[in-house]
């Protein structure tokens, strides 16, 4: 028995080699998001062919402990009473640093106390518009390259960015919602998924509409901690544990 798993959103290159690997040559395609078997059924893979399951995380029972949050602000230079927004992804021309670094300099002058930090290492790191938008922005903005997020770098955040224009899933935005961080995701690829009601969801490389869901949420913290509630209890459908018993499940059947 043959299976084969899809873990991409994006067009395929050449027809005949996928339908060939992923229509004749296996019994059955597992693919990591619904969007993703879209993608493939729109690409003649027949739709009762696919069988969707989500990638999983290691779901953290124990959020932060006591401190945290002040540790955090404080590695970074944030004051408490900032408003820090985290985004963590390799810096590509897909994943939307520059059009978070515009929102946030659209929203310094009526936000003065709004922050954003943007981990991740990349090509466009080093890119010349980046290094400007962030000097002109005085410290509001960190590029601080590569991290391996903990626990403790969720704490001192009160709102994760996904504004990818393409993602197939969307861990970094399922890590958050486990640590009790809310989210504003492009509605693209599996990010609808994966965010469901818990968040927003807005159209990609728009600045206008990102300022405008970072205000909303920047405008009532009990709402907003509601939110990161619900997020993680929804966060909870896409654990590890889950995703090996649906797999299980699927070989059995085969």
């Amino acid at each position: 028995v043959r299976v084969a798993n899809r873990l991409v959103v994006f067009q395929p290159r050449n027809l005949f080699t996928h339908r060939l690997k992923y229509k004749y040559t296996c019994d059955k395609v597992v693919a990591l998001s619904s969007a993703v078997k879209d993608t493939m059924v729109r690409n003649g893979i027949p739709a009762e062919h696919i069988e969707v399951i989500t990638g999983g995380i290691v779901f953290p029972e124990q959020l932060a402990e006591s401190g945290a949050r002040e540790r955090m602000r404080a590695r970074y230079g944030f004051g408490t009473d900032d408003f820090v927004i985290g985004h963590v992804a390799a810096f590509t021309s897909e994943k939307g640093q520059l059009d978070a670094l515009e929102a946030l300099r659209t929203l310094l002058p009526k936000h003065p106390n709004m922050r954003m930090l943007l981990a991740g290492d990349g090509p466009l790191r080093e890119d010349p518009r980046n290094k400007e938008t962030v000097a002109a922005l005085r410290g509001a903005a960190q590029l601080p390259g590569y991290i391996k997020p903990d626990a403790d770098f969720y704490a001192g955040l009160d709102l994760f960015l996904v504004n990818s224009t393409a993602e197939a899933l969307g861990l970094s935005a399922l890590y958050a919602m486990a640590h009790e961080v809310p989210v504003i995701a492009s509605n693209v690829g599996g990010l609808p998924e994966v965010v469901g009601d818990t968040g927003w969801l807005i159209p990609p490389s728009n600045v206008p509409a990102l300022v405008k869901a970072i205000e909303e949420a920047a405008s009532d913290a009990a709402a907003l901690h509601a939110r990161g509630q619900r997020a993680r209890e929804h966060a909870r459908g896409f654990s590890a544990e889950v995703t090996a018993e649906k797999t299980e499940a699927l070989y059995h059947q085969l």
